[in-house]
């Protein structure tokens, strides 16, 4: 259990990085691959929000935040990806067919 355990760590610091680098490249911005940066990603990661989410999360806070001088400086991992804030995202995701057109 404890080398699934170990495995399942290095996956997910592996996504963190990738997640990362998406929101440098996708924000414009420069955040290290130190511990507190990729803390914030790991933990969403080990909470069973998926790599692919987190990123539909980055894109969609870029698109709303980058626009706003005052919004800009949040695009961080740690207002991204805090628990909190990063359930409250997940759940403002749109799921793919589920849009409504009428009342």
């Amino acid at each position: 259990h404890l080398v699934g355990n170990s495995a399942k760590k290095t996956e997910n610091l592996q996504a963190s990085k990738r997640i990362l680098r998406f929101l440098n490249e996708t924000a414009g911005k420069r955040f290290r691959e130190t511990k507190v940066n990729l803390a914030f990603i790991e933990a969403r990661l080990a909470d069973g929000i998926t790599e692919e989410d987190l990123r539909k999360i980055t894109v969609r806070k870029a698109r709303e935040w980058l626009p706003d001088d005052k919004m800009r400086e949040y695009l961080q991992p740690k207002t991204l990806f805090n628990r909190t804030n990063c359930e409250g995202y997940l759940g403002n995701l749109i799921p793919p067919g589920k849009v409504k057109t009428e009342l």
